[in-house]
C-alpha cells in the first residue's frame, strides 16, 4: 500500500511495528497502536514479511510478501 503523505520520520520508522507504539502524527488519531504490530506478526505467522519504505515529504509504502503455498506451486507446476 502506498500513499502521498507526509512520510514517516526514521525514528518513528525504527518503532512504528511496536506495540502500543503511534507516531506524532496518529496523536490526534482514534487507534489503539495495535494494527502494524498485528498486521506484522500474523505475516510472519504466515511465513512472510511486513516492511515499511517511508521518507519525510515522500510518502509510505507497506508490503506484505507471503510465500505461494506449496499446494498452489504444484497446479502451477503441472500445467504446460
Amino acid at each position: 500500500m502506498c500513499d502521498e503523505g507526509p512520510g514517516i520520520a526514521l525514528e518513528e520508522q525504527r518503532r512504528i511495528f511496536e506495540k502500543y507504539y503511534r507516531g506524532d502524527a496518529a496523536a490526534q488519531r482514534p487507534g489503539t497502536g495495535l494494527g502494524l504490530t498485528l498486521g506484522r506478526r500474523l505475516t510472519e505467522m504466515h511465513g512472510g514479511t511486513l516492511t515499511l519504505a517511508s521518507s519525510p515529504g515522500h510518502g509510505s509504502t507497506f508490503r506484505i510478501w507471503l510465500p505461494r503455498p506449496v499446494a498452489a506451486v504444484a497446479v502451477i507446476a503441472s500445467f504446460p
